[in-house]
């Protein structure tokens, strides 16, 4: 932006009032979305220690609701892994257990042949691509 283009801007005088009231809002905005960071922050660490405590360490929940592997669960040697895994785990391809299909997302007006809907968006860049933000 050059001087020339600022130069042909008006702008109003506001009240010194309003312009604490502007900044006040600002600043709760500002707290609000360092506290959602905070709080996406600790979600991501639970989930990672869920994640270890379950997948790596094998103590999800038996049966009765008890850590699997410190209450007594079978275990068994996995020559490919070189570790124990719980009985009754295998190592598969996902496309063994699972329909993969491969693609991309349609453009937006081609959504359907009446144009009704709204567009699919996939992952954060679809969302937040157009406002030059990932986050």
């Amino acid at each position: 932006m050059t001087m020339q283009i600022l130069d042909g801007f008006q702008i109003e005088d506001i009240s010194i009032h309003e312009q604490k009231k502007a900044t006040e809002i600002l600043a709760y905005i500002d707290e609000k979305i360092e506290n959602n960071n905070k709080i996406n922050t600790e979600l991501e660490l639970m989930a990672k220690t869920i994640y270890d405590y379950w997948f790596l360490q094998f103590e999800f929940p038996n049966d009765d609701g008890k850590p699997y592997k410190s209450s007594g669960g079978k275990m068994i040697w996995n020559e490919e892994l070189k570790r124990e895994i719980p009985r009754g785990w295998k190592i598969v391809n996902l496309n063994d257990i699972a329909s993969i299909t491969m693609g991309t997302s349609p453009k937006g007006n081609s959504i359907n042949t009446d144009g009704n809907g709204i567009a699919f968006y996939q992952g954060k860049a679809g969302i937040f691509g157009s406002l030059g933000r990932i986050a």
